[in-house]
């Protein structure tokens, strides 16, 4: 059984490396109130009706707000779906697609945590290649590139906005399964800071943990390559010199700024080497 494992663990690795992500990680527009040119970046990708993925809360606080003000400015219109639950569940993902479908979108913003950006990847993934959503289980079931995509976190932790994987919960068989492959990956991620600051502390310290432990992961895993380990080192540098300024002070917005930028390092360190038993367990 050892040797069987080696043999996977090599073949899997050598997948990885093939997929040549370094060429691959989403473009950045970064800084304070960057998310205000959202519209512009939609334009650029040719998007001209974006359906926004979020969750109620989030549109309720007036958190969205700048994301809508940047859209209407540029006379884009937009569909809305901010149903976004944590751990997002397949009969979500079959309601965002309708959403898209009805407001006869081209293109996708999400806008949230990481159960938003993995929700909008996988309603992509339904928009181009509708089948049952556990058949996406797994690498590369998703089988067209997915329209047009745009994540804009407002934590630092999850780093699903610059991976080719989402987590999408099925209750019926009680359990969480990972769809990848590059099709869903984002071609844009905006960090802006100003998203994070009244992020309360207990967040900002289990996301910021989260993104740590990507980049530990990453680094000691056997799929390790010395880029792969060289995000992971800048992303590591990045979270301990800032966590803890953020959680002290959440209006440092040099400090979120950073710790957005090492969530994104962490990101893509685990989109070259996978993670760990950390996470495994964690399913």
């Amino acid at each position: 059984m050892p040797v069987l494992h080696s043999f996977k663990s090599a073949l899997a690795k050598k997948a990885i490396a093939a997929m040549r992500f370094d060429k691959k990680i989403p473009k950045t527009v970064e800084g304070a109130g960057c998310v205000g040119n959202v519209a512009a970046v939609a334009k650029d990708l040719n998007i001209s009706r974006p359906l926004v993925v979020t969750d109620e809360v989030l549109v309720k606080l007036g958190v969205a707000d700048p994301v809508f003000e940047s859209l209407k400015r540029e006379g884009l219109e937009y569909g809305l779906f901010d149903k976004v639950l944590p751990d997002p569940t397949e009969d979500l993902v079959l309601a965002g697609a309708k959403a898209y479908h009805e407001n006869k979108c081209d293109g996708i913003i999400a806008f949230g945590g990481g159960s938003s950006i993995d929700c909008a990847k996988v309603i992509g993934g339904y928009v181009v290649d509708p089948k049952p959503v556990s058949q996406y289980a797994g690498m590369g079931k998703i089988t067209k590139q997915i329209p047009p995509f745009i994540a804009i976190p407002t934590t630092a932790g999850t780093g699903s906005e610059t991976t080719f994987a989402a987590v999408i919960r099925d209750d019926k068989e009680q359990i969480k399964y990972l769809v990848g492959g590059l099709e869903i990956l984002p071609k844009v991620a905006i960090l802006d800071p100003e998203l994070l600051i009244k992020l309360p502390k207990t967040m900002t310290a289990a996301t910021g943990m989260d993104a740590l432990t990507h980049a530990v992961e990453a680094y000691t895993n056997t799929w390790a390559t010395d880029l792969s380990r060289k995000w992971s080192r800048e992303a590591i540098k990045r979270i301990f010199g800032y966590l803890l300024r953020c959680y002290n002070d959440g209006s440092d917005l040099e400090a979120r700024s950073q710790l957005l930028r090492g969530s994104f390092e962490a990101g893509v360190a685990i989109s070259m080497a996978g993670v760990g038993y950390v996470h495994a367990i964690a399913h």
